[in-house]
């Protein structure tokens, strides 16, 4: 009851991407060792990059945060970073689709990604994998995006 308590009488929200960020940084880490050359993934760390450094500065204004109309743009940021990051990291689908009551992996937006890396050379399903991993790729980057415009946002 204490720990709900605290949660719910604290000002800002207890939500640090940081751990977040780093956790999608290996995913694409191991991803890229298996991919060879079918797929950059630069675009995704660069975007991430982006993203961890806005996080950065987010952290300290909310260190030094004390004025509530500060405090209140700081959570509303939050907010719109879980809106952006959350999907990719818990569904297949879109906002606008519902994914089956099933278990997930992590990253499940990254599976097609997955995918291309496990196919040989030479399989005839290569292009088309190729373009949902592309397609997979953009979605990321673009939550990406929304997440790091989402974080600068307060500063």
């Amino acid at each position: 009851m204490r720990v709900v308590a605290e949660l719910l009488l604290r000002p800002l929200l207890p939500l640090d991407y940081r751990l977040h960020a780093a956790e999608l940084c290996q995913h694409l880490d191991r991803l890229g060792a298996k991919l060879s050359d079918r797929l950059d993934l630069r675009e995704a760390y660069d975007h991430l990059g982006r993203f961890n450094a806005g996080l950065d500065d987010m952290a300290q204004v909310a260190e030094t945060a004390t004025d509530r109309a500060q405090i209140q743009q700081l959570n509303a940021a939050l907010l719109q970073v879980s809106r952006a990051l959350v999907p990719m990291d818990y569904t297949r689908g879109d906002r606008f689709t519902h994914d089956p009551a099933l278990a997930q992996p992590a990253w499940p937006v990254l599976m097609p990604i997955q995918q291309l890396a496990g196919l040989p050379d030479g399989d005839p399903r290569l292009p088309y994998q190729s373009t949902s991993a592309r397609r997979a790729l953009n979605r990321l980057c673009f939550a990406l995006r929304e997440a790091t415009r989402a974080a600068r946002g307060p500063v």
